[in-house]
């Protein structure tokens, strides 16, 4: 039986029909692979309460009051530079509570607040927006080649400066930039006549249109196929050798990727039909009669290895179509 970290519900009705039966406390366990003090508390805790739910706990009682928690959302408000620390002190020289900085964070977070890093950029004034539209109506009939002429970018400032005479080693100075970077720049600079990096074609694409087209047919047609069996079978049909990873992005591209199918079972129309006939039996029955039923789930067998490593390929928003559903 899969290993599971809990006990589901049918697994508990198990452990009870079996001790109801008359078996022992101590065979139980061996039967089922479960620790014997599990099943002396379910035991114990069933002939207390008559079920074996746990008990309900409001838990840990809330520290702060609901004055407190406008006390921190109005200060944090007012003071958006204020720290969880400043705030949780704020907090306990006013009304005397002692929180946490998690705390903090929390109540902030519940209305709406979070600790982010500011935007960084310049203020613009009614001087810097008077000064750009002036400079945006000047070069507004600039042609293409005058614009050509410009560099929008830190390289035009370290151009700029080498041009004006100071040296490659001064230069990495005053902007923060490796002295081996302005060389290059500059080597570049004389070489091309400015500084955009070269084109380059990068890696040729491994697998031709065609054997995409293949490998998707073939993942369509056999959906439980993994990545190794599919890029042996392209091997073996073209002779191209690729790798699992290339799979994955050739079939990513076309919208399939390698999910979890979903366990359930199909629902046939004999099932419909009982399913329907069961629930208006049942449909006036009082609180009481309801009371004596415990709700589970069917318990989870597996006679060879972990089915949950299984993978299909679908498309996303398609979990629940029949063929990508499992029992």
């Amino acid at each position: 039986m899969t290993q599971r970290a809990h006990l589901d519900d049918f697994l508990l009705g198990r452990i009870i029909g079996r001790l109801e039966c008359g078996r022992t406390q101590l065979k139980v366990p061996d039967e089922l692979g479960t620790a014997q003090s599990v099943i002396s508390r379910l035991w114990q805790r069933f002939q207390d309460d008559g079920n074996v739910s746990r008990r309900y706990s409001t838990g840990r009682p809330r520290v702060t009051t609901p004055n407190e928690d406008r006390y921190l959302a109005v200060t944090a408000n007012s003071n958006r530079w204020s720290t969880a620390s400043d705030l949780f002190r704020q907090l306990s020289s006013a009304t005397g509570t002692t929180i946490s900085r998690q705390t903090v964070y929390r109540r902030l977070g519940q209305i709406g607040l979070y600790a982010r890093r500011p935007v960084r950029c310049i203020p613009l004034t009614t001087t810097h927006c008077r000064l750009r539209l002036a400079w945006s109506r000047e070069h507004a009939l600039w042609t293409q080649q005058q614009w050509a002429c410009v560099m929008f970018s830190i390289e035009s400032r370290i151009i700029g400066r080498l041009e004006c005479g100071r040296t490659q080693l001064k230069v990495p100075d005053e902007l923060g930039t490796a002295q081996s970077v302005i060389s290059r720049l500059w080597q570049r600079f004389q070489d091309d006549g400015n500084v955009s990096r070269r084109y380059s074609t990068g890696r040729p694409r491994v697998t031709t249109p065609n054997e995409d087209r293949y490998l998707a047919v073939t993942a369509n047609s056999n959906r439980w196929s993994t990545a190794s069996d599919l890029f042996r079978q392209l091997s073996s049909a073209t002779g191209t050798t690729i790798s699992r990873q290339t799979v994955y992005r050739r079939l990513g591209q076309i919208g399939l990727y390698a999910r979890r199918p979903v366990r359930c079972i199909p629902l046939t129309t004999t099932h419909c039909r009982l399913r329907l006939a069961w629930s208006r039996e049942h449909a006036l029955w009082t609180q009481q009669q309801w009371a004596c039923v415990m709700f589970s789930i069917e318990s989870r067998f597996s006679l060879q290895s972990d089915s949950r490593r299984t993978f299909i390929w679908r498309a996303p928003d398609t979990r629940y179509h029949q063929e990508n559903i499992t029992e």
